[in-house]
């Protein structure tokens, strides 16, 4: 990924497909610049990349979290991640007549 790539790079916050390719997108440029283990250095390059209802939400959030690329990873695939991952309808109705059971 170059520079160009990298100043392309945005999250919006506009759903699961979005943020998980996020991620994936932001751990590949940070080990090409070598920075893959300097959890502030991606926390802060991930800042840069937000917009729209993305920045809002990243706006609110504690500024430890803000800080740290392990917990802003882990607070967005929280809020943006989804809970099911299936093709249908069909198959969400399974997932949840499933989990209905359990509890």
């Amino acid at each position: 990924m170059d520079e160009k790539d990298s100043d392309q790079l945005q999250f919006r916050g506009q759903d699961a497909i979005e943020c998980k390719n996020f991620v994936a997108a932001l751990i590949k440029l940070a080990f090409t610049q070598g920075k893959q283990r300097d959890d502030q250095w991606i926390a802060d390059f991930a800042a840069t990349c937000m917009a729209d209802d993305a920045l809002v939400w990243w706006s609110a959030l504690d500024e430890e979290v803000q800080g740290s690329w392990k917990l802003l990873r882990q607070a967005m695939l929280s809020e943006y991640g989804s809970m099911f991952c299936g093709g249908s309808g069909e198959e969400a109705e399974n997932f949840v007549r499933a989990v209905s059971r359990k509890l």
